[in-house]
């Protein structure tokens, strides 16, 4: 097992602690309990954040994370991993300031669905529909998208983040016709984006599977340091650093 994983945190604490502890798991499970990842967590002012993302404010966003990927690198990371599925919608710009690859959300799904052989995944983005492109830009005829409307309905329930999610009365009404929506179109798997939202609901309702972008995108980098795999980067480098790139 080669290289050192730099995880991009910051926005939500649960989320970076869920990926470095899981990492280390999933690892201990596929390889032993001798193998064990290198793993350097960039964390960050998690309320002023989330302030700059509530407002949209995508400038200040990608200047923190250049900086916060510049820093993983000079510190020995060899790829990156974004903790918040959010954030993948700024990858692009982070890339350009960094030689090491960020291990995408779009590779992994791309991967999964390959493997699963699931020809229709229905995506439900617990958060604004457009900081989630990252997405609809795979132009993947496999990928559905429920509407604007309907996603900020059940981004809504959950909100309040100070409280444990549940199961409300209202909660569950919301999602049986949203779940039914999408059974009418022929889906029987479905991808949310959020996993603390993903938990309140459970992985299946009925015969509709449920899959969380965390758990996938997770799966997707511990199988790329297992096999010493090779991340493509976002934009071309010149072949004297190609060399320079290890996952």
């Amino acid at each position: 097992m080669r290289g050192t994983i730099g995880l991009l945190g910051g926005v939500n604490l649960d989320e970076d602690l869920w990926y470095y502890r899981n990492l280390f798991l999933a690892i201990e499970k596929r390889s032993g309990e001798d193998s064990s990842p290198r793993v350097i967590l960039h964390g960050g002012n998690e309320k002023e954040l989330n302030r700059l993302l509530r407002d949209k404010d995508w400038g200040s966003l990608t200047e923190y994370y250049q900086r916060a990927a510049r820093d993983l690198e000079a510190s020995g990371a060899t790829s990156l991993v974004f903790c918040s599925d959010v954030m993948h919608h700024i990858a692009h710009d982070i890339q350009k300031v960094v030689m090491i690859p960020i291990l995408r959300i779009e590779e992994a799904l791309k991967r999964f669905l390959d493997s699963s052989g699931i020809k229709r995944l229905g995506i439900i983005c617990c958060n604004e529909p457009e900081d989630h492109m990252h997405y609809q830009d795979m132009k993947d005829s496999r990928l559905f998208f429920c509407s604007q409307e309907e996603s900020q309905r059940l981004f809504s329930l959950f909100e309040d983040r100070s409280l444990p999610f549940q199961r409300s009365d209202e909660a569950s009404v919301v999602i049986g016709q949203l779940f039914g929506r999408m059974r009418e179109k022929g889906i029987s798997h479905i991808l949310l984006t959020d996993s603390e939202i993903t938990y309140a609901i459970g992985d299946r309702i009925d015969d509709i599977k449920i899959y969380c972008s965390d758990t996938i995108h997770k799966d997707y980098v511990v199988d790329t340091l297992i096999n010493d795999r090779e991340a493509e980067v976002l934009h071309p480098l010149p072949k004297k650093h190609r060399s320079f790139i290890e996952v």
